[in-house]
């Protein structure tokens, strides 16, 4: 018979966690009645696109937002917010990602929020752009100070292959969402 710890079993240390809810330290734990409903839900099938909508809405309802959705942690939401802002409501984009070439998927990135998580978003599709505001600081008080950023720097790992930054044609997502998209014109 299996250990009722499952990371016992498993030679797995428990670690203290004084920083919240975070992915890689396993997320939040579960309170009874969260685990009473997963372990309720895990004993019948649906629909994954009603359960999905219905989850939006419950979503939405609870946070003030248009709209919600259900991930596996930070890396997954990120991945898909990414591709949302990249697509939008275009079916032929969304089916075409992670392969973007065609159409701008591009979103910057200022330097202190290029994290462990920053491949999340280029698993999208995205290719991430580092910008520069004024005088060459990294340093963004805002969002809207990243809209107005006035160059764009590529990090290393983002030029062509001939060294040289791509031409590019700024312009805002003023769509509520919290990335930049450039076009490439193919100059």
């Amino acid at each position: 018979m299996e250990s009722a710890d499952p990371y016992k079993s498993l030679g797995v240390r428990r670690r203290i966690n004084a920083a919240g809810a975070l992915t890689r330290l396993g997320g939040a734990v579960m309170a009874p009645e969260v685990v009473a409903a997963m372990v309720a839900a895990s004993r019948a099938s649906v629909d994954i696109g009603e359960l999905q909508d219905a989850a939006s809405g419950r979503i939405a309802q609870a946070t003030g937002a248009e709209a919600g959705l259900v991930t596996t942690g930070a890396a997954a939401a990120l991945t898909l917010a990414a591709a949302a802002a990249i697509a939008r409501w275009d079916v032929a984009k969304m089916a075409a990602l992670p392969h973007a070439d065609s159409f701008p998927h591009d979103i910057l990135i200022p330097r202190t929020h290029r994290t462990g998580y920053a491949h999340a978003l280029a698993a999208s599709g995205a290719r991430l752009k580092r910008p520069v505001h004024g005088q060459g600081s990294q340093f963004f008080k805002s969002f809207r100070h990243l809209q107005h950023a006035e160059v764009v720097e590529p990090a290393a790992d983002d030029l062509n292959p001939d060294g040289k930054m791509p031409a590019v044609e700024c312009h805002a997502d003023r769509g509520g969402g919290l990335a930049r998209l450039i076009e490439h014109r193919g100059e």
